[in-house]
């Protein structure tokens, strides 16, 4: 995959590269929030951005 995930709740918040990596942090985590980026700078961005507004 060419994208880049996000993940604000879960297991381990942070960004990731891959599907498989950003299920493991939310598949089975209650209030998991996650999405996906066609960057890495547009990821870092996103994951920054929810730490200032204490999504993460």
């Amino acid at each position: 995959s060419d994208r880049w995930y996000v993940v604000c709740r879960g297991v381990a918040p942070g960004v990731y590269r891959s599907h498989l990596e950003c299920s493991l942090n939310v598949t089975g985590v209650k209030g998991s929030l996650h999405n996906s980026h066609d960057t890495r700078d547009e990821a870092e961005n996103a994951f920054n951005a929810a730490l200032r507004t204490g999504l993460v």
